[in-house]
């Protein structure tokens, strides 16, 4: 029998949509607000719930809200869905739901993420809301969040990285019960430069004199010093902790070499360089540029097999999802061509510019210079710059 999805938004482009991506494989029913969606629920029992966040009557947090507290319904697994990649809303959706997603998400990449969340769900496996088969998501969240803080564009970043690990995973064929270890890795590596001094936290890696590049390494010691504490995050501790190995055996901490290295490590290996660059490389062809840099160290410092994974990856879904899709990205990283997705508006409530705005130097400028005496906190939605 195919699992059974609900799917709820008050938008019915949306929803078609999504009907469309999963309905060949999954029975899919639809709702179009939560007071509907808890009555589809009932009836229905459906193995996962995906519900849009901001919807009139009942929004998303209340319904799943009510979902979780029902005994019948609350093995479900619910899936926040949101326009919006505020680190309050991400927040918000963990206190309750199993996961978050920002849309609009490509087919591809929803069908990924629903197969993924399906086989956590072992049958008779659930747990009570709040249970500790839900503890390591809402954890995960939590960690992610305060790395927002402290560097924006941060949790945008890691959920780049998640979705492009889970595709590499399969691909590379990682067996999987170990996939969810790397998703937790690639979403929580970076908390350790939380610890680093702010410029270097910032910095690129590649471009690092020797001495700065000795400091830089050493904040997945750190990740790994605080995900350890934590048992079910003890797996993907592990993988961080060998992310800086090299497939010559020239890397950090052990010198491990070929395959005593994680395969998971040797994913965030490379994934770690590639997204560093991300927000600063805005069209396919820059993407390319950067692949070509990379590709040099295929087989001193990358496994060959899994940088190979990485390009078939950029080029078969990054390239298309990022030609349209909304990206977040820190104040500083602003660039002239670029639109916003939605209103700017700094921490007193201020509008700046209004969504839709392409930005130009001028603009640019002057948000920098509001944000002196109002901070703009957070990430900054916006599309990408097209090319002339």
């Amino acid at each position: 029998m195919p699992a059974k999805i609900l799917l709820v938004d008050d938008d019915p482009v949306s929803l078609r949509m999504m009907s469309k991506a999963l309905e060949a494989t999954y029975e899919v029913r639809t709702a179009t607000d939560g007071a509907r969606g808890l009555s589809e629920a009932i009836e229905f029992r459906p193995d996962l719930i995906i519900s849009d966040q901001a919807m009139p009557h009942m929004d998303g947090a209340e319904f799943c809200r009510r979902v979780k507290a029902d005994p019948s319904l609350s093995s479900a697994l619910f899936v926040l869905l949101s326009a919006v990649n505020t680190p309050e809303a991400r927040v918000r959706g963990a206190s309750n739901a199993d996961d978050f997603l920002v849309k609009p998400l490509p087919f591809d990449q929803l069908r990924a993420r629903v197969d993924q969340f399906l086989k956590k769900k072992a049958p008779g496996a659930a747990e009570k809301p709040g249970g500790p088969a839900r503890a390591p998501a809402q954890i995960a969240h939590v960690l992610m969040e305060l790395t927002e803080l402290a560097r924006p564009g941060a949790a945008n970043r890691a959920l780049q990285m998640a979705a492009a690990s889970e595709w590499m995973a399969e691909k590379l064929e990682m067996p999987p019960e170990q996939r969810p270890n790397l998703d937790f890795a690639a979403c929580l590596e970076s908390i350790g430069r939380m610890g680093l001094e702010p410029k270097l936290a910032r910095a690129n890696p590649r471009k690092l004199s020797p001495a700065d590049w000795e400091a830089y390494r050493l904040y997945s010691a750190l990740s790994y010093r605080l995900l350890r504490q934590i048992d079910s995050l003890q797996p993907a501790a592990g993988l961080i902790r060998y992310q800086f190995e090299n497939w010559d055996g020239s890397g950090f901490p052990e010198h491990l070499l070929q395959i005593r290295i994680p395969l998971g490590s040797r994913i965030l290996r490379v994934l770690v360089d590639f997204f560093q660059d991300l927000e600063r490389v805005s069209d396919a062809e820059s993407r390319a540029a950067l692949l070509g840099e990379l590709r040099t160290r295929a087989g001193s410092v990358y496994d060959p097999a899994v940088f190979q994974a990485l390009e078939e990856y950029v080029h078969q879904q990054l390239d298309a999802s990022l030609a349209t899709e909304r990206r977040y990205v820190a104040l500083e990283d602003l660039e002239a061509g670029m639109k916003l997705a939605s209103d700017l508006v700094a921490a007193s409530g201020a509008k700046l510019i209004t969504g839709g705005e392409v930005l130009t130097e001028d603009v640019i400028e002057r948000i920098r210079r509001h944000h002196g005496n109002d901070p703009i906190v957070g990430s900054i939605p916006v599309f990408p710059a097209q090319n002339p």
